[in-house]
């Protein structure tokens, strides 16, 4: 998995590719810690490469996602893989999370 940052004005732009499960779903805990770090208001995860993710990843997300609910900052999924999206929705994690496909 690899990860990238882009800061757009008040928008953090983080685009993953690649599968997140085992020693890669290590690498998502990081990128979403420093997610966290670098405090944007917005923040939009472009998941348009990642074909699967292991349930520790998606437990990942979903604490990312609270705690930018918490502290009042915003969470998209800006693009999504169709296999995520199929993922996603049959645990209706597409109803919890904001996904723009």
């Amino acid at each position: 998995m690899e990860a990238t940052y882009h800061p757009t004005g008040d928008v953090l732009i983080v685009k993953f590719i690649g599968q997140i499960a085992g020693t890669e779903g290590e690498h998502f805990m990081h990128a979403c810690d420093k997610i966290l770090g670098m405090e944007y208001d917005k923040n939009s995860l472009d998941m348009s490469f990642v074909p699967s993710m292991n349930s520790a990843a998606i437990g990942q997300l979903l604490k990312l996602h609270k705690t930018l609910q918490r502290e009042r900052r915003g969470l998209i999924i800006s693009g999504i893989h169709d296999n995520l999206y199929q993922a996603f929705s049959a645990v209706h994690l597409d109803k919890l999370l904001k996904i723009k496909r």
